[in-house]
């Protein structure tokens, strides 16, 4: 399981940010890796498995080992949506640290 912590900023050039900075953010990229990987794993289900992810979700459960468990690949879509928002962290790190000034 893919974990986003604060060695984010390390590795993306944002290790400067204020701590509150840097919990919007980890809440933005938390935000943006599960819709991102919703959006891809809603078109990869087929329909018993939409009935069952759904019915995890909408009951409170965290739906991890599921999807760990039915999905092929689904460490690797973590991992390639992951490394696109790392991207553009990177990229656009400078931009960042300056508007946190």
């Amino acid at each position: 399981m893919t974990t986003i912590d604060e060695t984010l900023f390390d590795e993306v050039g944002l290790s400067q940010l204020t701590a509150a900075e840097k919990t919007r953010i980890l809440e933005y990229v938390n935000q943006t890796l599960f819709t991102n990987v919703g959006l891809q794993l809603a078109d990869s289900l087929n329909e018993a498995q939409l009935e069952a992810f759904n019915s995890l979700v909408g009951g409170g459960q965290d739906p991890s080992d599921w999807l760990e468990a039915n999905v092929d690949g689904y460490e690797s879509i973590i991992q390639t949506e992951l490394a696109t928002i790392k991207a553009y962290f990177k990229e656009n790190a400078q931009n960042i640290l300056d508007a946190d000034q």
